[in-house]
C-alpha cells in the first residue's frame, strides 16, 4: 500500500517564542511530514525565524503575505495549496501549542476512513483550559452551531483539522467568504452541506504557551452573524455561480501562486471606482468577466 502524501499547515502572526520549537515537535513526530506556514506579515521576528527554518529543512515550505489578510484566508490557501500540489491528507493547526502535535496520528489515523476529522473540546474526553468569558461564548457557540445547523459533532470552530485532500474537489472555496475567525464554523457547515463523513477526536486545548491571543473581541459578534447567516441559508441556500478553485487553471499574475478563488464581480475592487463598473446597469444584461482572487498577495484580476 502507497504511503499517504501529507501536509501539516500553520498560519502565523507574531509568533516568534512558537514557531520553531512546534515545528520540531511536528517533524519529530515523522519525517514524512511536510509543512506549510503562512505568515501575514508578522513584525516580531518571526519571519526572519521562518527563513532559517527552512532554509535548511526542504520538508518546510513558507509563504509570506504582504499583510494580515486573516486566518481564514489563510487555512483556505492551504486547503488550495494541498489540492494543487496533490497531497492525500492535510492537518491545520495553531501556532501556539494550542494543539498538541502528539493527536495528529490519531487524526490521521481516523481520516483513512473519512473525510474530516476534528480535535474536540466538547467531547467525551475533551477538556478546554479557556476560562472567562472566552469559555462561555466558545461553549455556547458550538452548542448553537449543532443546534441551528443540524451538524452532530459537538466541536466547530477550533483549527485542529485533518481532511481527505481530494474532498476539494467538491467543497467549493470560492463560496466561503469568512476571512477572519468565522471561515471555522463556515467550513464545517460547508462540508456537512457536501455530505462529508466527518468525525472527531477528544483534545486537551491549552492556552498558548507564549504571547497573547489574536481573537479579536468583536470577533464574537462577526460568529453571531455568521451563524444567523448560515442558519437562514439552510432554507434560502442560493447555487453559487462561482467556479471551484480545483477548476481554476491560472496562476496569479503578480506572485505566480496557484492559490486562486473566483469572487463576485460586486466585491471586485470595492475600495475603487472601478467597482462602479460592474454595478452599471448598462452592463446588466452582458457577459461580463471572470474576477479572480490570489489569496497570497490580494491581487484581483481577470484571467
Amino acid at each position: 500500500m502507497s504511503k499517504n502524501k501529507i501536509l501539516v499547515f500553520i498560519a502565523t502572526y507574531n509568533e516568534n517564542l512558537n514557531i520553531s520549537d512546534l515545528f520540531f515537535d511536528i517533524i519529530k513526530i515523522s519525517p514524512d511530514y511536510n509543512v506549510l506556514i503562512i505568515d501575514d506579515n508578522s513584525t516580531d521576528g518571526t519571519k526572519e525565524i521562518l527563513e532559517k527554518l527552512s532554509a535548511t529543512h526542504t520538508c518546510l515550505t513558507v509563504i509570506h503575505r504582504p499583510r494580515k489578510m486573516g486566518v481564514g484566508s489563510a487555512h483556505r490557501a492551504a486547503m488550495i495549496y494541498a489540492l494543487k500540489n496533490e497531497y492525500d491528507q492535510l492537518v491545520t493547526m495553531d501556532a501556539d501549542f494550542s494543539h498538541s502535535p502528539g493527536t495528529i496520528p490519531q487524526m490521521l489515523e481516523k481520516l483513512e476512513t473519512l473525510d474530516f476529522v476534528i480535535g474536540s473540546r466538547y467531547m467525551k474526553g475533551g477538556k478546554s483550559d479557556y476560562e472567562g468569558y472566552r469559555k462561555w461564548v466558545s461553549l455556547i457557540a458550538n452548542k448553537l452551531a449543532r443546534l441551528t445547523l443540524g451538524i452532530k459533532i459537538h466541536e466547530c470552530t477550533t483549527s485542529f483539522r485533518a481532511f481527505r485532500v481530494s474532498l476539494f474537489n467538491n467543497l467549493n472555496l470560492s463560496a466561503i467568504k469568512s476571512n477572519g475567525y468565522s471561515f471555522f464554523l463556515e467550513c464545517v457547515y460547508e462540508l456537512k452541506c457536501v455530505d462529508a463523513v466527518m468525525a472527531e477526536v477528544p483534545i486537551h486545548f491549552k492556552d498558548r504557551f507564549h504571547g497573547n491571543s489574536k481573537i479579536p473581541k468583536t470577533e464574537i459578534f462577526r460568529s453571531m452573524y455568521k451563524l444567523a447567516y448560515l442558519f437562514r441559508s439552510r432554507f434560502y441556500k442560493k447555487q453559487t455561480q462561482l467556479s471551484n478553485p480545483a477548476e481554476i487553471k491560472t496562476s496569479c499574475y503578480f506572485c505566480k501562486s496557484q492559490c486562486i478563488v473566483e469572487i463576485n464581480h460586486e466585491d471586485t475592487f470595492n475600495d475603487i471606482a472601478g467597482a462602479q463598473a460592474y454595478k452599471s446597469k448598462s452592463l446588466e444584461h452582458k457577459s461580463k468577466p471572470q474576477v479572480v482572487n490570489c489569496l497570497v498577495c490580494d491581487l484581483s484580476f481577470c484571467p
